[in-house]
């Protein structure tokens, strides 16, 4: 009977290991979330007028992408007015218009070149948009969102 309780309980253990090594998701590709801001490393980017800046962002969702954009406005504490800027495009890719190459992954990599007018501490806000859904009539749109900014030293 012993030996009977004792190979019961090991299998048990054994059967239990396997369903929870079975749950265990595969993030192999290192993204987790919809928007993956790669370059700059943080989500505060330091740099100088004048420099450029390098821009590398993964999309991935459950479903085919539609669009993603990008856009930037400049503000600083020195003369707020004179040097606001209203948003301006970085990027903007639609990806939904040829349907044979629907795909729920998309990386946008380039450069922003930073104007070297701009005075020290000033802020470049970048604002970072993805939509994506199953069909362009569907309710079941999803809609994401991320901003990170560059600080002029």
């Amino acid at each position: 009977m012993r030996k009977f309780l004792s190979l019961t309980v090991v299998a048990i253990s054994v059967i239990t290991l396997f369903v929870i090594h079975s749950c265990k998701k595969d993030t192999g590709d290192g993204i987790v979330e919809p928007i993956t801001i790669n370059k700059p490393d943080s989500l505060i980017a330091y740099n100088y007028a004048g420099g450029t800046q390098k821009i590398n962002i993964s999309f991935t969702t459950d479903r085919p992408i539609n669009k993603v954009t990008g856009m930037y406005q400049v503000d600083t504490i020195e003369h707020p007015a004179a040097w606001y800027t209203y948003p301006d495009t970085l990027f903007y890719v639609i990806l939904d218009t040829i349907p044979s190459k629907l795909s729920n992954k998309y990386t946008y990599s380039g450069t922003y070149h930073i104007p070297d007018s701009l005075p020290v501490l000033s802020v470049i806000r970048f604002d970072i948009k993805m939509k994506a859904s199953g069909n362009p009539s569907s309710p079941d749109t999803v809609r994401e969102e991320k901003q990170f900014k560059i600080v002029l030293q």
